[in-house]
């Protein structure tokens, strides 16, 4: 006999889900404890998955997705369906992304209503998926943290496909999308994310809640693609990265020594307003005035560019495609040593 623990039902309890859905997530307690001894983690995949259904249940209820029987949803890396399980009987339309054949063939034994794409989500048509649903679609995803910094890139290239991410991520990396400038966590992640989105930290997650347990603190963060800095628009996104990446490559000196050499190779002039400024004291919606500022009068055919980004037409049937497609995810991996990101 399995006996449930008593404090997943009052925490299920004390958080006032559902009768419905506290009563799939005591079912799945127990089927999860088969689940995880018959299919094992795989390190070369940075494999973790969720084992406390406690924390399950509060990541899909970060989930509002208004969809015809949740068509839109979209989980990458289901696992053993960890999330899958209690989302599919909200969502019994969802889509799930998965690399890892283990799975699909665990998923389509213990979960055949599901639609599986065996797919590595770095080469995911999210425009395409998005196009088939008539709409953006909602992401969740518990990923492998050896490549969140480059799904998120990969989902900031085709945010017009995007509502909104709910992903787990190291701790560490949720600080940094959220963080605000003058801050050690300010960076990259933050810039991008805080100008093609409005990114929020949902509630940090102990390693217990994983198996295998993780060295680090992880947390939930919710990225609302729906929300984007207008000036995005307005700018050409190829330069954009140039001078974020170039910029915080020296956070600490001033732009006219970060910039320095990115000045020379490409003919710029940096006006004095910027010179004294650090890469650190920017918000991010000054990295757009200064791209436009170095850009705009230089030999850089820039004008032109910029006349091929402009914000979707509201009256006609939206594109969801960027017109420049994979700007901020690299295509290989960068020494960490190189960019703060």
């Amino acid at each position: 006999m399995v006996v449930l623990p008593t404090n997943r039902i009052d925490h299920l309890r004390y958080h006032q889900v559902s009768n419905e859905l506290f009563i799939y997530a005591m079912i799945d307690v127990l089927i999860h404890s088969f689940t995880l001894g018959e299919f094992r983690p795989k390190q070369s995949l940075g494999q973790n998955f969720l084992s406390d259904q406690n924390y399950v249940v509060k990541i899909v209820n970060e989930l509002v997705d208004n969809s015809i029987e949740g068509r839109s949803v979209i989980e990458i890396g289901p696992g053993p369906g960890s999330l899958t399980r209690v989302l599919l009987r909200k969502y019994p339309k969802m889509t799930a992304i998965e690399i890892d054949q283990r799975a699909i063939k665990f998923l389509n034994e213990k979960l055949p209503s599901l639609n599986v794409i065996h797919q590595d989500v770095l080469t995911v048509d999210w425009p395409n998926i998005a196009a088939e649903r008539d709409g953006p679609v909602n992401i969740i995803a518990n990923l492998p943290y050896h490549i969140v910094s480059q799904v998120l890139f990969t989902l900031a290239d085709s945010h017009k496909a995007i509502n909104k991410a709910i992903v787990t991520t190291q701790y560490e990396v949720a600080e940094r999308i959220v963080a605000k400038p003058s801050t050690k966590e300010y960076g990259i992640l933050s810039v991008v994310f805080q100008l093609y989105a409005t990114p929020k930290m949902n509630f940090k997650i102990p390693p217990t809640v994983f198996y295998p347990q993780p060295k680090v603190d992880s947390a939930l963060v919710t990225i609302d693609f729906t929300k984007p800095h207008p000036g995005i628009y307005s700018v050409d996104p190829l330069y954009l990265k140039k001078v974020i990446h170039t910029a915080f490559r020296q956070r600490r000196k001033m732009i006219r020594a970060s910039l320095k050499e990115l000045i020379a190779t490409d003919g710029l002039s940096l006006p004095e307003k910027w010179a004294q400024l650090r890469p650190e004291q920017l918000h991010p919606a000054q990295f757009i005035e200064l791209t436009n500022d170095l850009y705009q009068n230089s030999k850089v055919n820039y004008s032109k560019r910029m006349e091929s980004v402009s914000s979707p037409d509201p009256v006609t049937r939206p594109s969801y495609a960027s017109e420049k497609p994979n700007i901020w995810r690299e295509t290989k991996q960068k020494d960490s040593k190189q960019y703060e990101l």
